[in-house]
């Protein structure tokens, strides 16, 4: 049994809608600021090939999706801990827009995983007290993937915030990665972070500040898009054009892997791909890298999620698996999105949370064949 104060889940029921960036942080009721109202989702193309899943694929693309628009919630008399958790007197928020449903539904009643429990809840903790509002853009889930699907869009939305509100603070404790540092790094100014331990102290700020995600089940608001343009902007762009791309696993420990990739990097680079080991770039390197490409094959991965930097009618290839976030990202950047899942493989739309291992050989001809059907 836990003896580290936490308790269980809290969520806000009801938000005063306000209408100026001033009045957000202003008396101490919940506040709600629309930047974007709620709109459909944008359709996407429709994945080629053989798919099994292929008309709940298509579902993902062509539904009509109305997603939550781009907005700020102000709390008061809370804390934040952790890397991101909002926290008030040992319950943490669960809150939906604000934190991915699969997070969510990990926040129960005296029983939350042991991973976070590291530092948040403690009565021991030192709070740092700040008198400037405090933005919080990030979740529990520290994997490149999740950041660039759920943190990122917010992020941006942040940043948009703070060119009307100055005086406006990321929080960032000291546990975060180095890359994810560099992003934020080229969002924000060195001056607009507010850092602290997450094992052993707290923010208590005068308003906790909370951008939406814009997305629900993997499926973005359209304003998504925009946001992701400006921070493409803010990394380098490469003389040459129109690349043909590998993300190659071969050297990154997974979950999933392709016992035989070297034969399909010898297959690609025959094709004319250069082959890219995504680990081995700094965070400018791979968008600029992904701002440069007209073609991007894969294993799913969270180096694929990256192609949500590509440009419009990028042609993008998964190898082995089918993610609706992948389908979002394609649906909302308007890529031509495609799948290579070996006939002997089993249903991959499924949550992987189980912490199985999938190894998966590729037939290397019919992996050529896809190729060609697709036209890249």
């Amino acid at each position: 049994m836990h003896d580290d104060g936490y308790i269980g889940p809290f969520s806000i029921e009801t938000f005063e809608e306000v209408h100026s960036v001033q009045a957000l942080v202003q008396g101490e009721n919940p506040k709600r600021l629309i930047w974007s109202p709620e709109m459909y989702s944008l359709d996407g193309y429709s994945p080629k090939g053989d798919l099994r899943d292929i008309e709940e694929i298509q579902t993902s693309h062509r539904s009509n999706w109305k997603i939550r628009g781009a907005e700020f919630l102000s709390i008061s008399n809370v804390e934040v801990g952790g890397n991101g958790f909002i926290v008030q007197n040992g319950r943490v928020l669960r809150q939906k827009d604000i934190n991915p449903d699969g997070m969510n539904d990990l926040i129960r009643e005296g029983e939350i995983p042991d991973i976070w429990r590291i530092g948040p809840f403690h009565s021991e903790s030192e709070i740092i007290q700040t008198d400037f509002p405090v933005a919080v853009i990030t979740n529990p889930h520290m994997v490149y993937g999740h950041f660039l699907c759920e943190m990122l869009p917010r992020a941006a939305l942040a940043r948009n915030l703070q060119a009307a509100m100055p005086e406006l603070k990321i929080a960032a404790p000291y546990s975060f990665p180095n890359w994810m540092m560099e992003f934020l790094g080229k969002i924000f100014p060195k001056d607009a972070f507010v850092r602290y331990d997450s094992t052993k102290q707290r923010l208590k700020s005068k308003k906790i500040i909370l951008p939406t995600m814009m997305q629900d089940s993997g499926i973005f608001h359209p304003y998504c898009s925009h946001l992701i343009n400006g921070i493409s902007d803010l990394f380098p762009t490469l003389n040459h054009d129109n690349r043909k791309v590998y993300l190659s696993r071969r050297f990154c420990k997974s979950w999933r892997t392709i016992t035989n990739e070297i034969e399909v990097e010898s297959l690609l680079n025959s094709r004319g791909f250069s082959i890219i080991y995504p680990e081995n770039l700094s965070v400018s390197e791979q968008v600029a890298l992904l701002k440069a490409s007209r073609w991007v094959v894969s294993p799913f991965s969270s180096a694929l999620h990256g192609t949500i930097f590509c440009r419009p009618n990028t042609r993008i290839m998964s190898i082995g698996y089918m993610n609706n976030l992948q389908n979002g990202i394609s649906r909302l950047r308007g890529h031509h999105m495609h799948y290579f899942i070996p006939k002997d493989e089993g249903r991959r739309l499924i949550d992987y949370r189980g912490g199985y291992n999938i190894e998966t050989n590729i037939n290397i001809n019919d992996l050529n064949r896809a190729i060609d059907e697709i036209g890249i």
